[in-house]
């Protein structure tokens, strides 16, 4: 078997064989640098990529010949890429940008084992990262054309690798571009939602989710080794936080308008579904409340507020409707820098101040119907106070404070002050403010039907007060 064994040695003329190849293309490579037109210069490198794909099939090569190879590939298809985006632009030559990028991207993968354990030199750079960042300083003033382009898929591919992921060397960069390609969705998810297409808005969201997400752990990473005077980075996180923001008040602005589709639907609808498309109108309402809390105070008020136009409308729950409509309000007024807009609110105010106004008028109409016998059993007590109105004003307040002294707190009048420091309006107003019935009422039926009638009568000597000075 020893001649199998000899047969299947490398003969010693392999090793100078093999070395004047990578010569061969090491020159080549020389070459690129010697011409200055854009076609030429692309040509060469065509040639030296053809010549390393070649050789890299010839399984005489030994380990460390190959990484090299891989190196020269990589750095001639960057080469490349630097040539057409110097001249061309990132759009014009597109397909063949491409497969540079591409050509770039597997020879920097054969240059790291999965592990990521480094077989070239510590000072090689990533080429196809390095790529990938020219094209991004670019996409930025060309965003739409960048993503008709699929531009930031491409980006992904070339520095989301997983067995490149986990170098240190590479993290910077890599973090940048994924902040960049996040930003750059969450720009056009703004634009989307502005426009009212909530639904292109989540989609451009999702896709740019695992962006930020990529960037946040690059950011971790990044501040964990950071020494105590570099900068600390929070980009990603404010974009993660930018995200969620978006995402919740598109998701809560769809579902108010399927809210407001369920409640039209349920004052169309007969008895039997009535109740049905109340519940799933309550249900959409509920959602973009969840959804706008703590995102977007006046999204969150105008959730509230529908909430309770369905129970109060389609429900018939009036006083669970007036605390929704009161909470709405107190959340745009207490938080929100200006009015909103809406015609909510003004339904709301009208709303509120139409359930009070109807408190009101029962309120009264109870009390009118307690205040009828009260009344007449202090008839003579009332009959001397209407008696007494017809007194000026010093003698009416004096005669009033003296039979029916006030039980609400303060200083009384000071009667003996002559009218150059005390006028008669001013007296008359003190004792009003004693005697008014809205501060009298806790002191009993009785009391309170006396006050309602010295509060008249004061009030007439006021009215002649004015009368006589005007």
């Amino acid at each position: 078997m020893a001649w199998f064994n000899r047969g299947n040695q490398p003969s010693r003329s392999q090793p100078s064989a093999n070395s004047t190849k990578l010569e061969k293309i090491s020159e080549s490579f020389t070459s690129i640098q010697n011409v200055t037109a854009p076609v030429l210069r692309l040509g060469r490198v065509d040639q030296t990529l053809n010549l390393c794909e070649a050789l890299i099939a010839d399984k005489s090569l030994d380990t460390a010949q190959r990484r090299s190879i891989q190196i020269t590939t990589s750095k001639t298809a960057k080469l490349a890429i630097s040539i057409l985006i110097n001249h061309y632009g990132i759009f014009e030559k597109k397909w063949y940008l491409q497969q540079y990028f591409q050509r770039c991207l597997e020879a920097d993968e054969a240059i790291y084992t999965p592990g990521g354990l480094l077989k070239a030199s510590p000072t090689t750079d990533l080429r196809s990262a390095a790529a990938a960042w020219e094209i991004v300083e670019q996409f930025h003033n060309s965003w739409v054309e960048t993503r008709a382009a699929k531009w930031d898929i491409w980006l992904e591919r070339a520095i989301g690798g997983s067995s490149l992921r986990q170098f240190s060397m590479f993290q910077k960069s890599r973090h940048s571009i994924y902040c960049a390609i996040a930003s750059k969705l969450h720009h056009e998810a703004l634009r989307a939602s502005d426009a009212i297409d909530f639904m292109r808005a989540l989609s451009l969201l999702a896709e740019g989710e695992s962006s930020f997400r990529m960037a946040l752990e690059l950011e971790e990473a990044l501040n964990n080794n950071r020494a105590p005077t570099d900068v600390v980075y929070t980009e990603a996180e404010d974009i993660a936080s930018s995200y969620e923001i978006l995402r919740s008040t598109c998701t809560a602005t769809r579902a108010l308008k399927a809210g407001h589709l369920r409640f039209s639907a349920a004052l169309l609808e007969q008895a039997e579904k009535l109740m049905d498309n109340s519940l799933l109108a309550l249900d959409d309402y509920r959602l973009a409340l969840s959804c706008a809390t703590n995102k977007d105070i006046e999204l969150e008020a105008e959730a509230v507020f529908y909430l309770g136009k369905t129970h109060h409308i389609l429900l018939k729950s009036e006083l669970k409707a007036h605390e929704l409509y009161i909470r709405a309000i107190s959340l745009v007024t207490a938080l929100s820098p200006k009015l909103p807009g809406g015609t909510w609110f003004t339904e709301a105010k009208v709303a509120i101040e139409t359930r009070r106004a109807k408190l009101r008028a029962q309120e009264d109409s109870e009390w009118y119907k307690r205040r009828q016998p009260i009344y007449e059993k202090m008839k003579d007590a009332i009959d001397e106070i209407h008696k007494k109105s017809s007194l000026d004003a010093r003698p009416l307040v004096t005669w009033i404070m003296a039979t029916h002294p006030p039980k609400t707190e303060g200083t009384l009048p000071d009667l003996e002050k002559p009218k150059s420091e005390c006028s008669d309006n001013r007296l008359v107003l003190e004792a009003v403010r004693r005697y008014h019935p809205d501060k009298n009422s806790s002191f009993g039926d009785e009391w309170h039907v006396l006050s309602e009638e010295i509060t008249k009568a004061l009030n007439n000597c006021f009215g002649r007060l004015k009368g006589e000075t005007s």
